[in-house]
């Protein structure tokens, strides 16, 4: 499981950050062959990571481990 947020500041950071994220956890997914739960929030202000950490969007993080959840539930009722 891996939570996260990422404000886009004045520099390049924000994109390298946000894509190396979303990149080596795939990878991990991929070669130990296991469910990752990966929310990442890119926002552009501290005001939208708020809101979408447990605010006025909800609670994103919370449903990205549900889903992590869900999936390793389904996969071990397929043997996996």
């Amino acid at each position: 499981m891996a939570l996260g947020a990422v404000i886009r500041g004045e520099t390049s950071h924000f994109d390298y950050v946000s894509d190396v994220a979303t990149r080596g956890l795939g990878a991990t997914a991929l070669e130990y062959r296991l469910p990752v739960g990966f929310g990442l929030l890119t926002c552009d202000t501290l005001a939208q990571a708020m809101a979408r950490a447990g605010g006025e969007a909800g609670n994103k993080g919370e449903e990205a481990a549900r889903s992590a959840f869900e999936t390793e539930r389904a996969l071990e009722s397929f043997g996996g």
